[in-house]
């Protein structure tokens, strides 16, 4: 292989196994770089070396005969695998309006706007939809934001609607993804969790 120097003297440099011929494909490495003087060592990092490939005739006809199935979208791998409820500690388990909570999975991010975005509480038995409007923290492994005060007693559902991706930062799906946590949440009295009841004062009399 040839090397030209920075005086444009052409040297040889050997490189081992240089060249892998095959009946499909050619390969070779090739060594880059400007050598100061014929007796200069090989430096990594002023001499990079290379990879190159080269389809030969029979890989190129192969691949003209080549045919695509499409069997549709590819399987959604994003999942929700926790909540918690900060306030009383309890994972997947209970609600505490007005108490923040923290939401842990895999490309959970809420992302876009205008198609019910956001994390969403749903009764199952009226279909009530209440959105958590503040998230404090908003990644692709966890939400940290606050439980809506208005969540009345009962069991609800939670999901996920995003537009989020894990290509490109800023590219969106056209479509949304709902992300439902495998797990039913029971909201107990709202008040009575974030504060005491006043007493009656003529109970004491």
């Amino acid at each position: 292989m040839s090397i030209q120097t920075a005086s444009h003297d052409v040297h040889k440099v050997s490189v081992k196994r240089s060249f892998v011929w095959q009946s499909w494909n050619l390969l070779w490495v090739n060594v880059g770089g400007v050598w100061n003087n014929a007796t200069e060592r090989w430096d990594r990092s002023k001499h990079p070396v290379t990879v190159h490939f080269q389809p030969l005739g029979r890989l190129k006809k192969a691949v003209d005969k080549v045919e695509v199935e499409v069997l549709g979208p590819a399987p959604d791998k994003r999942y929700l695998a926790r909540f918690i409820d900060t306030f009383t500690g309890e994972e997947n388990s209970t609600l505490s309006p007005g108490h923040t909570f923290t939401l842990e999975g895999y490309l959970i991010k809420v992302a876009g706007t205008g198609n019910g975005e956001g994390v969403w509480f749903v009764n199952p038995g009226t279909a009530a939809r209440v959105q958590a409007a503040e998230l404090n923290e908003n990644s692709n492994q966890v939400i940290r934001g606050l439980i809506p005060a208005a969540l009345d007693p009962g069991q609800w559902n939670l999901e996920v609607v995003t537009r989020s991706t894990s290509g490109t930062a800023g590219v969106l799906l056209k479509e949304p993804r709902t992300i439902v946590l495998p797990y039913r949440l029971l909201c107990l009295s709202g008040q009575s969790q974030t504060e005491e009841a006043p007493q009656d004062p003529s109970s004491d009399a």
